[in-house]
């Protein structure tokens, strides 16, 4: 992600904030949103715990209820885990993520289940030229 020192970040299913607290502790500004309100809960203690203020808030909302009310544009768009939850609403997700960015927004999710099929499927439509292997003959 580069340098966080300044930047503003909105982490999407932030859960009890992990991803969120981190990127604070580097300078970025961030917001954090979640379904739950335990773990909303949870990270917010976890936030005063750590003397986090200004740079650091949760939020207990579904991303299509903050989208209409949002007027805030991110530096970056994150989420850890959180796209196989997304799968019915994808290109909803993916126009609503749009309206909280900018040109420059970068967007990182890590998705970490390498059985997954949907993840499967977005490789393969992904525009990335890899070159070609050949297999070598027994």
């Amino acid at each position: 992600m580069g340098k966080l020192q300044g930047k503003t970040v909105l982490d999407i299913g932030c859960g009890s904030g992990d991803t969120s607290l981190v990127l604070a502790a580097h300078g970025a500004d961030v917001l954090g949103i979640d379904l739950s309100a335990k773990a909303i809960s949870a990270a917010q203690r976890r936030a005063k715990r750590h003397s986090f203020a200004g740079n650091l808030r949760f939020e207990c909302q579904p991303l299509e209820n903050y989208v209409i009310a949002a007027r805030e544009k991110f530096d970056i768009i994150c989420g850890h885990s959180i796209l196989h939850h997304l799968l019915p609403v994808f290109g909803e997700f993916l126009n609503q993520s749009k309206k909280l960015s900018n040109p420059g927004t970068q967007f990182v999710f890590l998705e970490p289940m390498a059985t997954s099929e949907f993840l499967r499927e977005l490789r393969l439509k992904l525009p990335v030229g890899m070159p070609a292997r050949k297999m070598k003959d027994p």
